[in-house]
């Protein structure tokens, strides 16, 4: 039986192409001699993709490989809501509210909302300690981000979110230098390298970064020349 690579992430580490074949994570999976198991999930942070996250974690082998992906930091997800008010994304969003009074909850829900510097905050730290967990079970683990936490100018307060310090002394790319995945010439960032690079987007004037074929085959080349150098140590 094949050991398996695991995906983990929002709609960049799915498909937005005809051919699924053609994705980043298929054409990887079969380079590494992988069978991919996507567990990706679309529109949502890795406040929700931690669930899938966790609940797989008995079901990974020593020889099977993790890559997770920290989608925009604004997405927040709480399994208490109801489903059509669920996504967060600088305000909950739902597909034309169609019971009487659902305009008012969901009003409702927007002053109930926690600040958005919370939000991102959340999710950075939600993320870093899933990576410590991966490095503490000594997995093959690697990971790549959308976006910057740096970029929203916010102080590096965690105590609410992280009982063990009042803040996070490096970035997760100083932390896991060895596990992160970058993009062409060194870029860190997944939106960074996709406005830098309109051809690869699928339509970038209309505000669309996902990967259209031709940047699915370069992210795959990308990602398997810095894993297969790892995986061979």
């Amino acid at each position: 039986m094949k050991n398996k690579l695991w995906i983990y992430g929002c709609s960049f580490s799915d498909c937005w192409i005809e051919n699924r074949k053609a994705a980043w994570w298929n054409l990887l999976s079969d380079k590494l001699n992988l069978e991919c198991i996507n567990r990706a999930y679309a529109g949502f942070g890795w406040s929700f993709h931690q669930n899938l996250f966790y609940s797989d974690i008995d079901l990974w082998s020593d020889e099977d490989v993790i890559i997770v992906e920290n989608s925009f930091l604004t997405r927040m997800y709480s399994q208490f809501i109801v489903q059509k008010f669920e996504q967060f994304k600088y305000w909950p969003t739902t597909h034309s509210p169609k019971e009487q009074g659902d305009e008012l909850k969901l009003n409702n829900l927007i002053e109930l909302m926690v600040p958005i510097k919370t939000i991102v905050q959340s999710n950075y730290i939600l993320f870093h300690n899933s990576l410590k967990l991966l490095q503490k079970l000594k997995q093959k683990w690697f990971f790549w981000t959308v976006e910057n936490y740096e970029s929203y100018e916010l102080e590096r307060d965690f105590d609410i979110w992280d009982l063990n310090r009042k803040t996070i002394e490096k970035d997760i790319y100083d932390l896991f230098p060895k596990n992160a995945l970058l993009f062409e010439n060194g870029i860190k960032y997944y939106k960074e390298w996709m406005n830098s690079n309109p051809s690869y987007c699928i339509d970038l004037n209309k505000g669309d970064i996902h990967q259209n074929q031709k940047c699915h085959k370069i992210q795959a080349d990308l990602f398997y020349n810095q894993i297969k150098g790892d995986l061979n140590e």
